[in-house]
């Protein structure tokens, strides 16, 4: 099976298209463009495979991922990179697609911090001038999910600046026209006197909607709304994700399981529901690491069947404070029971990293500088056994190209990826 692989940028947006065969299927296609795989072979001290003081390797050493030796060897062509966004600046770009279309949201950071988006109907040959989707008051992170030939948006927003109150907003639109209908308020700060409310995740459930966010009040919590009436109108439930959650990071659907994955301190937990947010498990501690090491910006991913897969940064081990290891844990069963902890990451020099399962295929990105800073690259690896094994590590943005805010998505035959690229004029690319 051809596998597509495009991918975007929140100030630059960047489209790339892999294939996993010898056949070139598109004119925009450059075979002369391929990934680089680093070269350098897992070794015996990393990352936390550290000696103790008496000389010994350390036994609670992380181990790294099992590398695939067999369909790692599969070639990808790429695409040449394209800018899909004008200035001002642009960041933390969204992406899903349908068919041949594409679908990119971006909030622009100018000081005026408005929510726009993008989309191609030609599998992001060509794109459209930005629109906004907001254009009063200062939008913050905006989620985008496709379902029944529409796009659903939601994001939080400050609407006076004088007051200071989040909503969160929900617009939607059919996939043939693009044209959104009015905005909806899922919830507002002032009316729920409580002071912020951001971070906001949606997904369905046969026809109803299901959005979670953050939310900051005397405690800081993960609350949950339901619409029955395809987004129209919106009531909360009554139960919260407590214990102090810092972020919520990812909202999962798994058959009938729902999951929140979320920062807690600095580590990483999930949160179970099976009863249509109802009511929530207990957290369960992912990321288990040592005291004083942060587990930083979890993202996760579901097939939609019984797999999750979870991944985040950690500084254990690492030389800074701002960058680490991409450590990786998977259920095959709904969150029953979890791998060990493994690295992804060859080097303690990653952020940004980002996974996405597509049935047997998992992909995971982040940005590294073990260059230098200044040569901040791209990195992709992907699992063609449900994150059993991994293919070596590519090369996929280049080292002076500074990527941020790596977004990725799969559709079953193509992968897409949108992210920032640091240098002036900040476009988004894919």
């Amino acid at each position: 099976m051809n596998r597509l692989i495009i991918f975007t940028m929140t100030s630059f947006v960047l489209m790339i298209l892999a294939f996993s065969n010898e056949s070139v299927h598109t004119n925009q296609n450059d075979s002369s463009i391929k990934p680089i795989i680093d070269t350098l072979q897992y070794d015996e001290f990393s990352p936390k495979r550290t000696y103790n003081y008496n000389g010994k390797y350390n036994p609670d050493a992380v181990e790294f991922v099992e590398l695939d030796t067999i369909n790692h060897e599969k070639k990808f062509w790429l695409s040449k990179k394209k800018a899909i966004t004008p200035p001002p600046k642009a960041r933390r770009a969204t992406i899903v697609a349908s068919d041949s279309v594409v679908f990119s949201s971006y909030y622009t950071s100018d000081g005026t911090n408005h929510i726009k988006y993008v989309y191609s109907y030609d599998f992001g040959v060509t794109w459209s001038d930005s629109t906004f989707l907001n254009s009063v008051g200062v939008a913050g992170h905006s989620s985008v999910y496709i379902v029944d030939n529409q796009i659903k948006v939601v994001f939080s927003t400050v609407l006076d600046e004088d007051d200071g109150d989040d909503r969160i907003i929900y617009r939607s639109s059919e996939i043939s026209d693009l044209i959104f209908l009015d905005s909806v308020v899922v919830f507002d700060t002032e009316v729920a006197s409580v002071q912020n409310a951001f971070l906001p995740d949606i997904i369905n459930k046969g026809d109803t909607l299901y959005i979670a966010y953050s939310q900051i009040d005397n405690d800081r919590s993960i609350n949950f709304q339901k619409s029955f009436d395809n987004g129209q109108s919106w009531t909360q439930t009554n139960d919260s994700v407590y214990n102090t959650p810092n972020f919520l990071y990812e909202l999962l659907l798994n058959d009938t399981v729902m999951s929140v994955v979320y920062s807690l301190g600095d580590e990483v937990y999930i949160s179970r529901s099976y009863n249509g947010f109802d009511t929530w498990s207990e957290g369960y501690y992912l990321s288990d690491t040592t005291p004083g090491n942060n587990s930083q910006i979890p993202s996760a991913s579901s097939t939609g069947n019984d797999d999750i897969h979870v991944v985040w940064y950690d500084h254990q081990d690492a030389p800074s404070g701002w960058e680490g290891w991409v450590f990786y844990r998977k259920t095959n069963d709904n969150g029953l029971t979890w791998s060990s902890i493994k690295s992804l990451s060859l080097f303690p020099n990653s952020r940004d990293v980002e996974i996405y399962s597509d049935t047997n295929f998992v992909y995971a990105v982040w940005n590294d500088s073990r260059l230098g800073e200044e040569y901040k690259a791209g990195y992709l690896r992907i699992s063609h056994d449900r994150g059993n094994s991994w293919s070596p590590e590519y090369k996929i943005i280049d080292d002076a190209e500074h990527p941020w805010y790596m977004e990725i998505f799969s559709d079953g035959e193509n992968f897409y990826m949108v992210w920032k690229e640091q240098d002036a004029p900040e476009y988004i690319h894919q």
